[in-house]
């Protein structure tokens, strides 16, 4: 991915992007992920894609390895233990992210930490959930030291669709202006919830 360079460590670089300059129509072969859910799956001519629809508050996590065509994409609402997700993330991914491309993606608005106690109890989940920000998600994919990051921080004026090109690698914005279509032609049988690594 092309963007410009921002020192996170000693020996992380990670790289600002912009997907929203160069969007695509979404794609039906597609794996689809839920809010609140991730799929970890490898390249297959019927299945090239992830994608994820409706980032707002939210954000995804998308990794990639070239060599062996796998793809994760994780739709992160409020989480309990973001540690724990992302190194549940990586342990279903295979372990082990040294040979893969890691991304961040924010949707719309960061909501304000004033905000999350609400939010949190309007949505059922308690105190203890919030919303992570760009920065943390960062530092803790961080941790595991991909042999790159890279980051949109773009916040949106609409919610946002993200695709994982699985033959590739390249991720790119789904352009919302004809609506998404939400396909049943897409298949979400590879959906497992982020509470169940958290």
């Amino acid at each position: 991915m092309q963007g410009s360079g921002v020192e996170h460590s000693e020996n992380l670089k990670v790289q600002n992007i912009d997907l929203s300059k160069e969007k695509v129509a979404e794609p039906f072969n597609a794996w689809r992920v839920h809010e609140g859910y991730f799929a970890v799956e490898t390249y297959s001519s019927a299945w090239p894609y992830i994608v994820t629809y409706g980032l707002d508050s939210c954000k995804e996590i998308a990794i990639y390895n070239a060599n062996n065509k796998k793809g994760a994409v994780c739709h992160l609402a409020m989480v309990h233990d973001l540690d724990a997700v992302v190194n549940g993330l990586v342990t279903e991914f295979g372990g082990d992210l040294t040979l893969s491309e890691a991304f961040v993606v924010v949707g719309t608005h960061q909501v304000a930490n004033r905000d999350t106690k609400s939010l949190a109890n309007l949505f059922g989940r308690g105190e203890k959930y919030y919303w992570p920000t760009g920065n943390q998600l960062i530092e803790t994919l961080g941790k595991f030291n991909p042999n790159s990051l890279s980051v949109d921080k773009n916040y949106g004026k609409h919610p946002r669709g993200i695709t994982l090109n699985l033959e590739n690698g390249q991720l790119k914005e789904i352009d919302n202006a004809k609506i998404w279509s939400w396909s049943r032609k897409q298949n979400i049988s590879g959906n497992k919830t982020v509470d169940s690594i958290d």
